[in-house]
């Protein structure tokens, strides 16, 4: 993949400002083209948010950074931008009009609002993930150690238990075969995050709520943040 990314930033045009629409359905492949583009232009990186996550006040400071001088080229990376709120892309459209020797990278791996798509000039990023036939029933295992997580199980792992019907139960008890310590590790806890939006989008449904009924299994059982999981990664 290393090949294909230097690739895709080679392709990408050198410019002083405007907006970027890195199209891949793989997000982490398409976040570390960005920061290469960045270091290509020599550029000056503002911020790199998570569009799921991204809030109007924190937004608003970004944009702020964005609108001083620099000398060199700004940019600002937003990534699962198709998550991002309609208050929150809304409020970003000005910059995207005007942007003040700033570089906009918004990745996705789908379409986003047509009023985004018309301010951005759209590069694919193709990903040669296989999807593989894993169970939900391996995840304790495939998050066993923090150190050595295969993400991409993970995602067909967690594609498996959004399309099937398991029970309360099951889900109660698969919540609390995590561990404290994993949970308790916000970097580890986002990844997952990201890989749940992964596999939320492979299930082909239009919620997490519409796949299965994963309320219980995100707020059950003996971690407190689960419920805080469920809040920040839900649709």
């Amino acid at each position: 993949m290393e090949q294909e990314i230097k690739d895709f930033v080679d392709m990408v045009p050198i410019k002083e400002e405007g907006t970027f629409f890195f199209e891949s359905n793989d997000v982490a492949a398409a976040r570390t083209a960005a920061i290469s583009y960045c270091d290509k232009l020599n550029g000056n990186l503002i911020a790199e948010r998570d569009g799921s996550l991204l809030k109007m006040e924190e937004l608003k400071l970004d944009l702020r950074e964005c609108s001083k001088s620099s000398p060199n080229t700004k940019l600002y990376i937003v990534y699962n931008a198709h998550y991002l709120r309609k208050e929150v892309y809304n409020a970003m459209l000005k910059s995207l009009e005007e942007p003040n020797h700033t570089i906009y990278i918004l990745i996705s791996p789908g379409s986003l609002p047509p009023t985004l798509l018309s301010r951005s000039i759209r590069f694919v990023l193709r990903s040669e993930i296989k999807e593989e036939n894993i169970s939900w029933e391996e995840l304790p295992q495939l998050l066993n150690n923090e150190h050595d997580i295969p993400w991409g199980k993970v995602r067909f792992a967690l594609k498996s238990l959004f399309i099937s019907k398991i029970d309360l139960k099951d889900k109660i008890k698969l919540s609390e075969s995590f561990s404290d310590k994993f949970f308790k590790e916000k970097k580890l806890l986002k990844r997952l995050g990201e890989e749940v939006v992964k596999a939320h989008i492979l299930s082909g449904a239009e919620n997490l709520e519409s796949t299965m009924d994963c309320k219980p299994f995100f707020a059950s059982g003996s971690h407190p943040n689960l419920t805080m999981f469920y809040t920040l990664f839900k649709s």
